[in-house]
């Protein structure tokens, strides 16, 4: 029974993921329409980008939870929030760099700052409630 209950969490976070996925795509598209100074295509890049890390943060911090070894969660807690922090910079330097002066739309930025909040609170709880099932 055991065995089942990460599982079971496991497919609820890869639901959640594409559905948040969808949704945040769908916010982009939908910014856009109101204000056409949203660039869509770095809104929707960089929510990809969110959903890629986040996954790869989740499975981190889940083998991290599954070795049984209180110390071992905390490095993959520890990586994964620098694997996500060094990505998340360096995508937000990218777009900086590459807009011309004057074409830096700064709402944008904010979007994607609000999507990390989300796809971070979003792995937080799934991640809690297994680590409660593991105890």
């Amino acid at each position: 029974i055991f065995a089942a209950i990460p599982l079971f969490y496991m497919k609820q976070f890869l639901v959640t993921l594409i559905i948040t996925f969808l949704l945040l795509t769908g916010t982009a598209f939908y910014l856009n329409s109101i204000d056409p100074a949203y660039d869509v295509m770095t809104l929707i890049l960089a929510n990809a980008l969110l959903a890629v890390v986040t996954f790869i943060s989740f499975n981190m911090i889940y083998n991290g939870i599954k070795r049984k070894q209180g110390e071992s969660m905390y490095r993959a807690k520890i990586g994964s929030t620098m694997l996500k922090f060094f990505v998340i910079i360096g995508a937000v330097l990218l777009y900086v760099v590459t807009r011309e002066k004057g074409m830096l739309h700064r709402p944008t930025i904010m979007s994607f700052a609000g999507a990390y909040i989300i796809y971070m609170v979003l792995e937080t709880i799934i991640l809690s409630k297994i680590a409660r099932t593991a105890k």
